[in-house]
């Protein structure tokens, strides 16, 4: 279904529900939750009803601070340990702070790191729904296709192959003395005159192949270059559905959740401590079917952990004028440079 809609999907269908009802559909759901029951944290579970106001307004800017920097930290960590890793890291922190918030006892300094915390981690959420889009439509390696499973095929055989098959059978359809009523009768080459090679008929054919190979070469680049911006604009329309819907589930979902747990018989405190937990469980589960999804993603399969403590290298190609391919490792400046 996935790739009749993205023909340029390179993705597995997992991969793609973990991307889209994953990280695109939770990205702004526990940020919705937390910004609308902050408040309720200071008066009913930490017990404090003056200047409520300046308190919440402290901490959310606090919160974007933190975010400012937090979102190109982790961009570039991403390109050393991978994103799955990033997004995993960052649900699992969202869903620790969602736990501590609550357990807090005063505004500052316990009620400031929880918020802290979850700021990095929702920084990290939001910066992987951008950093994972290449991904889903990058083109598999070698060793991405080793990891999943499935071998190369031997596409150069085949085609060869087939094409052989091909002119076979068309020198077979030009011996039939049946196949066109009008010249069934007429003088046609025979199979042995088709397959021999004259010079001029070499030449003929050399000249042929170059017009074709220079024409291939123009044109599929550039249709190759717009299939691929094609799906990839496809591919964020649906993101952007996905992180808009993931606004109405926490508020049709989560937010209710104090008010039902009090209509229960909880108390306020409780109430909102337990609809707490409950997010905060959540948050845990989709760093699970992330960490499950996302695997084996396009060009992911060379980082980890231990890249970092690598020297770090730019690679760039270039061709030389008879069109051989060159690659060139230059080392990267430091990450705490940039």
């Amino acid at each position: 279904m996935a790739h009749r809609l993205f023909p340029r999907l390179t993705a597995t269908p997992l991969q793609a529900t973990a991307y889209l009802g994953g990280i695109a559909l939770f990205s702004i759901s526990f940020l919705v939750f937390l910004n609308s029951t902050i408040s309720f944290v200071v008066t009913d579970v930490i017990g404090q009803h003056e200047h409520v106001g300046n308190d919440v307004g402290t901490l959310g800017f606090a919160d974007e601070l933190l975010a400012l920097v937090a979102c190109p930290s982790w961009g570039l960590l991403s390109d050393r340990i991978g994103v799955r890793r990033v997004a995993v890291t960052g649900y699992i922190i969202v869903g620790a702070s969602l736990i501590l918030l609550v357990k807090s006892t005063n505004v500052y300094p316990e009620l400031l790191l929880g918020r802290l915390g979850f700021s990095l981690g929702g920084a990290a959420c939001s910066t992987m729904v951008t950093a994972v889009l290449p991904a889903m439509v990058a083109k598999r390696t070698d060793s991405d296709i080793e990891e999943a499973g499935a071998a190369p095929k031997n596409v150069h055989n085949e085609e060869g192959h087939t094409g052989a098959n091909g002119r076979a059978a068309r020198l077979i359809e030009e011996e039939r003395p049946d196949r066109n009523g009008s010249i069934g009768h007429g003088p046609s080459p025979s199979v042995s005159s088709e397959i021999t090679i004259t010079p001029g008929r070499y030449s003929s054919q050399s000249r042929t192949r170059s017009r074709d190979e220079r024409h291939e070469a123009a044109t599929t680049p550039a249709e190759n270059g717009s299939d691929a911006t094609s799906g990839t604009s496809q591919l964020a329309g649906l993101v952007g559905f996905f992180t808009g819907a993931g606004a109405l589930v926490a508020l049709l979902l989560f937010l209710p959740l104090p008010a039902y747990f009090q209509d229960r018989g909880e108390n306020r405190p409780q109430s909102v401590r337990i609809s707490f937990y409950i997010v905060g469980a959540i948050a845990f589960c989709v760093a699970l079917f992330i960490f499950g999804g996302l695997r084996n993603l396009p060009g992911e399969s060379e980082k980890s952990f231990s890249n970092l403590w690598r020297q770090p290298y730019d690679e760039t190609t270039h061709r030389d004028e008879r069109g051989q391919l060159h690659i060139t490792l230059t080392p990267a400046p430091s990450y705490l440079k940039l």
